[in-house]
């Protein structure tokens, strides 16, 4: 936690601002003026942070240098600005500008942190320096191109130009993953996330494990009961609940590989396939704001939105449930027959993407790492996963790339999907025991995962 030590004079100008800014706006102004202070040395000369400065030197035309040149800019500062300033001092605030002082002035840096600073000021120069040359080498071709005098010429290179120059990578390949089939409401990406947090046992109800979950607006962590560990009645099978399922499985994969230290959430790249066009909104808001917190509690986030798991990449529909809201509708399926969709009488199906499981870990995984796959999509397992056998992309990852993988799946049977053939087809392929030869660590069932 960093404590911006701003003393009297700083103190009133932060004062001066109650009156004419909004919460949100102080709030901003107070991050950036905890990142303007950097060292208080000796002399009692500020030293500032670089990227920071460099930015509001350019935004502001002013090199800052002084405590009155800051009171100054919070006089008429831009707020808008202030954002993109922000962006930039985080770096420093969270690795760099940690002041803890009692006597309300900052201290000298240790010899540690400031060698660390200097390699992570070094790792952002050399990754800006990719950038710029990147964009500037595109930016000449694209003058050469649009100073051809042929104009049926110009007309086509510049098109080449033109068109998708700066690549949005929603997806992308990762040593260690989460494949979420049957994201909901995002519920499991905050659970994967929570994983290696304090629980605690619930004293108003014994038995019930409770995490702090993450609030993906605010950024803070509140109280969230997840599930019963077993269940009151013995002679049913114990329930299940995500996070323990995750936690034993990263731990696991640490205890048993060779190399490198151990892994956690914030080391896996986290993809989650959402069919329900309800949700879309929701997911876009757990994903953009995921990714801009720092430090950020997973690699990176992306939901496939209005995408469901199956066995044929491309358009497909979707029939939705409309009758478990509490639930947040989790009997939407592909199949027109399932019990929440025939109960809810959707009998007209909304435009999705089918996407296969092969055609997804192509997409995500590197050799060498750990995937870990959920799967509950009311029925429409039998299908991904008879592709993934049939594409042979187990065996393919897990004996010839060293990639282990842990799986869970939830089938639906005929209760649910309103038809035993789905069942009948699977056991007589005998699907299981191909996911486990080809070294799959798989598990079935996933009573109170939801």
């Amino acid at each position: 936690m960093v404590s911006a030590v701003t003393g009297t004079r700083s103190q009133r100008a932060i004062e001066r601002l109650a009156g004419k800014y909004s919460a949100l706006k102080i709030g901003a102004l107070l991050l950036w003026v905890a990142g303007m202070v950097h060292v208080y040395t000796s002399q009692h000369q500020w030293e500032i942070t670089s990227n920071f400065t460099e930015q509001v030197a350019v935004d502001c035309g002013t090199k800052i240098t002084s405590w009155e040149q800051i009171e100054e800019l919070m006089r008429r500062i831009d707020p808008a600005k202030a954002q993109r300033w922000i962006s930039l001092a985080e770096a420093d605030i969270q690795k760099k500008l940690t002041v803890d002082t009692p006597e309300e002035r900052p201290e000298i840096l240790s010899s540690s942190q400031s060698s660390e600073s200097k390699t992570l000021a070094q790792a952002d120069e050399e990754h800006a320096a990719i950038n710029s040359r990147q964009v500037q080498e595109w930016r000449k071709g694209f003058h050469e191109a649009a100073a051809i005098r042929d104009t049926k010429k110009r007309r086509s290179e510049t098109e080449k130009f033109a068109t998708n120059p700066f690549d949005i990578q929603t997806i992308r390949k990762c040593k260690h993953v989460f494949l979420d089939f049957g994201a909901n409401v995002g519920d499991t990406l905050l659970k994967f996330v929570d994983t290696f947090n304090p629980k605690f046992e619930s004293k108003a109800s014994e038995g019930n494990i409770m995490y702090h979950q993450l609030n993906t607006t605010t950024g803070s962590l509140g109280p969230m009961l997840y599930g019963r560990i077993t269940s009151s009645n013995t002679k049913k099978a114990p329930y299940w609940i995500l996070p323990p399922w995750i936690k034993g499985k990263i731990e696991k994969y640490n205890a048993d590989k060779n190399t490198g230290p151990p892994v956690h959430p914030e080391d896996y790249c986290y993809y989650g396939v959402e069919g329900n066009p309800h949700f879309t909104s929701l997911l876009r808001h757990h994903e953009i704001n995921m990714l801009n917190m720092v430090p950020r509690p997973v690699r990176h986030v992306h939901f496939l939105t209005e995408h469901v798991g199956a066995g044929i990449d491309g358009p497909t529909a979707l029939y939705l449930d409309t009758i478990n809201s509490k639930q947040n509708y989790w009997g939407s399926s592909i199949m027109e027959t399932h019990r929440d969709v025939v109960r809810s009488n959707s009998k007209t199906g909304v435009p999705v993407t089918g996407i296969t499981l092969t055609r997804l870990l192509t997409e995500t995984v590197l050799p060498g790492g750990h995937v870990m796959i959920k799967i509950d999509i009311e029925g429409a397992e039998y299908a991904l996963l008879e592709e993934a056998i049939n594409s042979t992309i187990f065996c393919k990852l897990v004996k010839d790339q060293g990639v282990r993988i842990d799986m869970v799946n939830e089938f639906h049977h005929k209760r649910v999907t309103g038809t035993e053939e789905l069942g009948k087809r699977w056991i007589a392929m005998k699907g299981d025991k191909h996911i486990t030869e080809c070294g799959v660590q798989y598990s079935l069932g996933m009573r109170g995962m939801r």
